[in-house]
């Protein structure tokens, strides 16, 4: 049997609860982002990409064991994030960078925190350690990449400062 291994990095798309904290402050005109990484470049992929490629690859009929990493947009920075929301928002984005000791102070809280109540959280020590490790840049371009402001649009919509024309 053949088995295929995705390795997706970033998946951005509405209305996921891991990006909504990014989506939130970006509506509100702040890209929080980490010290840290502020030189670390990244990949991302849009849901829609994602679906295509899951979808086919499972229609392939020759099956082939493989590792896939996909990406719609290689090698993306903090900058290219709020340049992307300002010009979807048509407003300004104010980069706010995180110093590393409190990004490192808070993921520890929220790990405690999260051990008393039960309930994982996005932020914790063990994610805070992927951020710090350095550029996470994926191998395969998948095909007719949905547009990085057309993601930002999607992601941002919900917030409701795009028009309805725009969204």
């Amino acid at each position: 049997m053949a088995i295929s291994v995705i390795r997706a990095p970033a998946v951005l798309g509405p209305g996921d609860s891991a990006t909504y904290p990014l989506f939130s402050n970006l509506a509100k005109g702040i890209l929080v982002a980490p010290g840290s990484a502020r030189n670390f470049c990244f990949s991302i992929i849009d849901v829609a990409d994602l679906s295509k490629l899951l979808v086919a690859l499972a229609k392939v009929t020759t099956p082939v064991s493989e590792r896939i990493a996909p990406y719609g947009h290689a090698r993306l920075d903090w900058p290219s994030i709020a340049q992307s929301a300002q010009r979807t928002l048509n407003r300004p984005i104010r980069t706010l960078y995180i110093p590393p000791w409190l990004m490192k102070i808070a993921a520890h809280a929220v790990d405690f925190f999260a051990r008393l109540s039960g309930k994982a959280q996005v932020i914790s020590a063990d994610k805070l350690g992927e951020v710090n490790a350095g550029d996470w840049i994926a191998e395969h371009p998948v095909e007719n990449p949905v547009p990085l402001d057309e993601t930002m649009r999607r992601c941002l919509a919900p917030f409701g400062n795009l028009n309805a024309k725009d969204a």
